[in-house]
């Protein structure tokens, strides 16, 4: 008498319905270094926002200058990346602090141009 053995394998997908937390926020270039979007200081999306807790990491890169992400509860520091040493983000770090499953918080980065790190040399002939 032989037995026979079965495997069985199923591929699927585990998600959470329900409510998230979430960090969003905007970033402009502050032309004039006064913390208020105005017009004429256009949004920004050449930057990588991170959000991150230990062994928790999130990214996203801005649409039209605005970016959200969702998170679970907790502490989290939220920091944009520019490579770009024309240009300073600030505040460089924001701490968040999400105490349940429906909270947003909200943060707005400025990109300040930095015009001391242009350097023009002129040669002469």
């Amino acid at each position: 008498m032989t037995r026979m053995r079965h495997i069985i394998t199923t591929d699927g997908y585990l998600f959470k319905l329900g409510n998230t937390s979430s960090i969003k926020g905007t970033v402009f270039v502050d032309y004039n270094k006064n913390g208020t979007k105005e017009s004429g200081e256009p949004y920004f999306n050449n930057v990588t926002i991170k959000t991150e807790k230990q062994d928790y990491i999130r990214e996203s890169i801005p649409s039209n200058g605005s970016f959200k992400i969702d998170v679970d509860t907790g502490t989290y520091k939220t920091s944009a990346a520019i490579n770009n040493p024309y240009y300073t983000v600030v505040p460089a770090t924001a701490t968040s602090v999400l105490l349940n499953k429906v909270f947003c918080q909200a943060l707005y980065l400025r990109i300040l141009t930095n015009l001391n790190h242009i350097n023009y040399q002129y040669r002469q002939k």
